[in-house]
């Protein structure tokens, strides 16, 4: 995929990413995760492990810089998870993987939903991409897209 950001791709979860997404998560999360409990790798460990088979690495250069993680329903898709290592923030990449999912449930006719927690600096790229505030969790906000 491109547009622009950097040419990507996003590949199938094999076995050989399993430790990837783990420090992936670690990198990515710890501090926004930290704010509201403390950090349990065992817990973070089942997180990675969640719907594996909606799970796809962000592939750039051959390398492995992050994950998306999009559960699809027939009413609605959620955006489960999307991480990427910092040095491959901020270079269009999650702008492009999150409008292509916009795409992809406007031409669906559904919403796009997410969960985010509410400390948690990516807020303001879903907010720009059209996200809005649905409702509160504890420490967390669900957002919502709407083609219409």
């Amino acid at each position: 995929m491109k547009g622009n950001s950097p040419a990507f791709s996003l590949n199938d979860v094999r076995d050989t990413d399993m430790a990837f997404l783990r420090e992936l998560r670690r990198i990515t999360m710890m501090e926004a995760v930290t704010r509201h409990h403390p950090w349990v790798d065992s817990d973070q460990d089942k997180r990675v492990a969640l719907h594996l088979d909606s799970t796809k690495v962000i592939v750039v250069d051959g390398r492995a810089v992050g994950m998306v993680k999009v559960l699809r329903g027939r009413k609605r898709m959620r955006l489960s998870q999307i991480q990427l290592l910092p040095e491959y923030q901020n270079r269009g990449i999650g702008t492009a993987i999150i409008r292509g999912l916009q795409e992809e449930c406007r031409q669906l006719r559904i919403p796009l939903r997410l969960r985010v927690l509410e400390k948690n600096r990516s807020r303001g790229l879903y907010e720009l991409l059209g996200f809005t505030v649905t409702g509160h969790g504890t420490h967390t906000l669900n957002m919502e897209w709407n083609a219409s």
